[in-house]
């Protein structure tokens, strides 16, 4: 009897300790580039209407299943680079890009290195790329889309406050001056035939 309770015990042991999470930590370079990777996979899926979101360190977890976070541990701008790579080598989708009204009126004494964050971003994207809307108007439109589309979050490391940037994704081989034309012949009953 003795033999089979020490055989359970060892039995539930190793149960036990084969059942627990893995520890170890991921290497910084595999970290970096697993967000990438997971990118990598979702952009040729994701189309027209659907949002890709570059965000700060406070965005909040949302209850919605059309909205996926992928935390990424990088700076805000070095993330935002490498989504205008990848998005640039897309053949389908282009990005309309919105920022919050409330970044245009921060400075030095509301939040120090605001200017050295907004030179870098726009770098990446200059400001006249942007469509400036306020905070609440932003999340309204993303709240909105991702009632029928999916929004895909890359969480970053930054902390300063209306520093996302927003990304509603446009077809890239198709543009509203050519569907105002297609809608035109339609209504003429115009099919070119």
């Amino acid at each position: 009897m003795k033999k089979r309770i020490s055989y359970l015990l060892l039995v539930f042991s190793v149960l036990f300790i084969s059942c627990q999470p893995n520890k170890t930590p991921v290497p910084d370079g595999q970290k970096s580039t697993s967000w990438k990777k997971q990118l990598q996979t979702e952009l040729p899926q994701l189309g027209h209407r659907n949002w890709l979101l570059v965000v700060d360190k406070a965005f909040p977890l949302l209850a919605d299943e059309n909205i996926q976070i992928i935390e990424t541990n990088e700076q805000l701008v070095d993330v935002l680079n490498e989504v205008k790579n990848q998005v640039g080598e897309q053949a389908h989708v282009k990005p309309i890009l919105y920022k919050d009204l409330e970044l245009d009126y921060l400075n030095e004494e509301l939040v120090p290195g605001i200017e050295k964050f907004k030179k870098d971003l726009y770098r990446i994207y200059p400001k006249e790329s942007y469509s400036v809307i306020s905070h609440n108007e932003i999340f309204s439109k993303m709240d909105a889309a991702s009632k029928l589309f999916k929004v895909l979050v890359l969480k970053t490391n930054a902390v300063m406050p209306y520093s996302s940037v927003f990304m509603e994704l446009d077809c890239k081989y198709w543009n509203v001056d050519k569907e105002i034309l297609l809608r035109d012949k339609i209504k003429k009953g115009d099919s070119g035939n």
